[in-house]
């Protein structure tokens, strides 16, 4: 298992970016173990490594009966199959290439700016095939058997049936159609939410990088051409929303996506992703907490020479109005209790809903101390100041993900594609709140 900083720990382990060492109030149930590692002042991440298994210390009650450690991410709305979650939803495991996982690399050696664009990047996962499970300790390959035994982990064979023991609303687990020998162990950003409500909107008009073969190429441009990711620089990839009279989410799949024209883009997308039954005012605070977040990933891409190409927004949103009155309550108690202590409020620059925001963190940063998501569109010039306050924030956050085809290209300048998909998607939403939550004129 390797690290985001290049050092090597024992096979079945993975790596978690956390400012504190402790976090057993969300992991105590899942049998892990944890050791910190010190913070790297230095690269002022607000992050630092722990090692945590993923594996049961008593491997003996770990069969292909048992309850699996990985299982497929129920809340997966668009890409390619084969992502995994760990049990308690806390992680989410992604097959993928060695570019993918050199990206999220860079990103913490090169860009720490980009860990608030971004779910925290956890480490690698090494996916052991049976030839070299006889390596490992009995206990670590008694238990990646036990996995790929249920098809919770890749193997080279054939796909086992897919684990039973799975949320309600899970989709059938179906290996990735590549054979990867690593994963990706990233931040789920839907970790904690009742009822999360969740959107991919697929970013930019041209889907594929310039090295891709010419059928691939071909492909993908005429998938852009026919669809609003040409037209518009966006496109919905997937959605479901809760639905609190059904008890079910409502599914809007990628055909959906594709048949939107502009038009209907702008109109219905945003409109069937708050058909959650939720209070209008609460619409319109996380819709522009989206925005903020937009302009918070349009200022930091704004000064980053890369090429990306296929990333996604990713919206989540709390649906269950329950868990969501109390999430703004207590965000709401937080905030005084930080104007009270320091005196200073952050007001949101865009003022179109009259109302100030302090800086908030993430929910993994408020849970377990990892790196906090600053709130507000006008970037104040201390964006890494330790002294800012993290209030809660458990119910709504925006972040780009799906880095398959993503390099850092030094020289070539800022990404023009992915910016305009950016921008396109701001606009999304400033529409959206003009036009369901703007003054009426007599």
């Amino acid at each position: 298992m390797t690290q985001p900083n290049g050092s090597t720990h024992a096979p079945g382990t993975v790596l978690a970016n956390h400012t504190q060492a402790s976090h057993t109030e969300s992991l105590e149930e899942s049998d892990v173990t944890a050791t910190a590692h010190s913070e790297d002042a230095s690269t002022n991440q607000h992050l630092a490594s722990e090692a945590v298994s993923y594996f049961p210390e008593d491997a003996a009650h770990f069969d292909s009966k048992s309850q699996p450690h990985f299982q497929p991410l129920a809340t997966q709305v668009a890409g390619h199959d084969g992502v995994l979650s760990d049990r308690n939803g806390y992680v989410i495991i992604k097959p993928c290439h060695d570019a993918e996982i050199a990206f999220y690399e860079r990103c913490l050696s090169e860009a720490p700016d980009m860990a608030d664009c971004i779910p925290a990047f956890m480490g690698t996962l090494e996916l052991k095939t049976p030839e070299t499970l006889a390596s490992l300790p009995p206990e670590v390959s008694a238990a990646v058997s036990a996995a790929q035994a249920q098809g919770v982990l890749p193997k080279e064979s054939t796909a086992a049936p897919p684990p039973t023991n799975r949320p309600a609303d899970a989709k059938a687990y179906s290996p990735p159609s590549t054979t990867f020998d690593r994963a990706v162990v990233l931040e789920n950003l839907t970790y904690g939410y009742q009822h999360p409500c969740v959107l991919d909107l697929k970013i930019g008009s041209i889907l594929t990088a310039d090295d891709a073969t010419p059928e691939k190429q071909a492909r993908l441009a005429a998938v852009s051409q026919r669809t609003t990711s040409g037209s518009a620089g966006i496109r919905v990839a997937g959605m479901k929303v809760w639905d609190a009279q059904l008890k079910r989410y409502v599914t809007f799949d990628r055909d959906w996506g594709k048949s939107l024209t502009p038009q209907t883009l702008d109109q219905h997308a945003l409109a069937c992703f708050f058909s959650a039954k939720i209070r209008q005012e609460q619409i319109q605070l996380i819709a522009t907490r989206f925005l903020e977040d937009i302009e918070r990933i349009l200022y930091v891409l704004g000064d980053l020479e890369v090429r990306i190409f296929s990333a996604s927004l990713l919206f989540v949103y709390e649906g269950d109005q329950t868990a969501l009155d109390l999430a703004i309550e207590e965000e709401g108690k937080q905030l005084i209790e930080d104007e009270l202590g320091h005196g200073i409020t952050h007001t949101d620059s865009r003022g179109s809903t009259g109302s100030t925001h302090s800086t908030n963190s993430s929910r993994m940063a408020r849970s377990h101390g990892s790196h906090p998501s600053r709130r507000g569109t006008a970037i104040p010039s201390d964006i890494d100041s330790d002294e800012e306050s993290d209030a809660a924030r458990d119910f709504c956050i925006c972040r780009l993900i799906d880095f398959a085809h993503a390099k850092f290209t030094p020289g070539q300048g800022t990404d023009q594609n992915l910016l305009m998909g950016l921008k396109a998607a701001r606009t999304l939403v400033e529409d959206f709140l003009d036009r369901e939550f703007a003054p009426q004129l007599d």
